[in-house]
């Protein structure tokens, strides 16, 4: 399953759903960055944030230098055509360069296990993509829902816990995993 979204001009982020592995390019006109996340490495918490698209004022920097750098070379005397091509760069370059704090688009954040951040553009696709990376998550979740008689008990119990927090375990499967951890004796290791 492949999502291809796009945020006002210049911001844009494929996702590719794998069989493990969600990837994901984002690119917002100057630079792009890729990478690959398993799908129980994608955080439960998200936030709407509203971003900047950056690409707007760095394109009005550059009409702005170009306009600069012309009027420079032509000892400030542009002539004709080239003069009124020239303040309209420049003209076109402060009203791209002043309305980049109003360049603003709304996307999801989720942290990634990581440290680093899965972001989906609010583009009208939103929805299905956090609805496909719940299920997916959960899903690759679900095979840490057994009892692991080498762990540590309480550490059982926090990842049980953790599990039925986030509906990854019904209320029977949490008490009866719950109740195996508990009848359990704690592993000792080394000499302790």
């Amino acid at each position: 399953m492949h999502f291809h979204q796009r945020a006002l001009i210049f911001s844009r982020a494929d996702l590719e759903f794998g069989e493990k592995y969600l990837d994901v390019m984002l690119e917002d006109g100057s630079q792009s960055t890729g990478f690959s996340v398993e799908y129980s490495e994608i955080g439960f918490d998200q936030t709407v944030q509203s971003m900047s698209e950056l690409a707007v004022g760095r394109l009005g920097l550059v009409l702005i230098g170009g306009s600069i750098i012309v009027g420079v070379l032509t000892g400030g005397q542009p002539q004709g055509m080239a003069a009124g091509f020239n303040w309209l760069c420049f003209i076109a370059g402060l009203i791209l360069f002043a309305s980049m704090r109003y360049a603003r688009f709304d996307a999801t954040v989720i942290l990634l296990s990581s440290g680093n951040r899965l972001i989906v553009f609010h583009d009208g696709q939103q929805k299905e993509i956090l609805d496909e990376i719940d299920k997916r998550r959960r899903s690759d979740l679900r095979r840490l829902a057994r009892y692991d008689a080498l762990m540590h008990p309480e550490v059982e119990m926090h990842k049980l816990r953790y599990l039925k927090k986030h509906g990854v375990v019904s209320e029977a499967e949490f008490e009866e995993l719950r109740s195996r951890i508990e009848s359990q004796p704690a592993v000792r290791l080394g000499n302790q």
